[in-house]
């Protein structure tokens, strides 16, 4: 498990407003950056905690198990 300390918590805040939304592109307007800076960070995410956080789509994503249990921590943390 990775310690608190490698996770880079604007990753998690991206994660969070996606889950929300179920749309990186609606989540990119409201954070003010690009789509693909959003998808990258959701990658980058993936990546450092070893496991896939959405199943992508052509024309939407939705959360998977693990997704949907950092979205629970993610949701007490921000809201």
């Amino acid at each position: 498990m990775k310690k608190l300390k490698d996770i880079n918590w604007n990753q998690v805040y991206y994660f969070y407003e996606v889950a929300r939304k179920l749309s990186m592109k609606e989540t990119s307007k409201l954070l003010g950056v690009s789509t693909p800076t959003v998808s990258e960070q959701i990658k980058k995410l993936e990546k450092l905690l070893g496991v896939e956080l959405f199943r992508r789509y052509p024309r939407r994503i939705e959360l998977t198990s693990e997704g949907k249990n950092l979205y629970n921590f993610a949701e007490d943390m921000f809201s």
